[in-house]
């Protein structure tokens, strides 16, 4: 966690990298620095992945339900949805 937290004050972190501080600053009980990680890595995602980002949005919208947040929840549920509806357009 430590040595993510000091690599990313240099530079940012590479994708993985990010996933890995959130999971880590989860594991850790840093809550908050590890949703704003997760948050960090799903608009990475949606740039390169957007299966993997629509993943990442039901990642956080269980993070946000757990805590109690439900409207926040839905919106990241929304996010996921609205991901996987434009992947699904865009088949062949």
């Amino acid at each position: 966690y430590e040595a993510f937290e000091l690599a990313g004050r240099d530079a940012p972190l590479p994708t993985d990298d990010l996933e890995a501080f959130a999971f880590a600053a989860w594991r850790l009980g840093h809550i908050k620095e590890s949703s704003r990680a997760a948050e960090r890595v799903f608009t990475e995602l949606t740039r390169k992945d957007p299966a993997a980002a629509a993943m990442k949005a039901n990642e956080l919208a269980l993070a946000w339900l757990i805590r109690g947040d439900i409207n926040i929840g839905q919106g990241w549920m929304n996010r996921a949805r609205r991901l996987l509806a434009g992947a699904e357009e865009s088949l062949p």
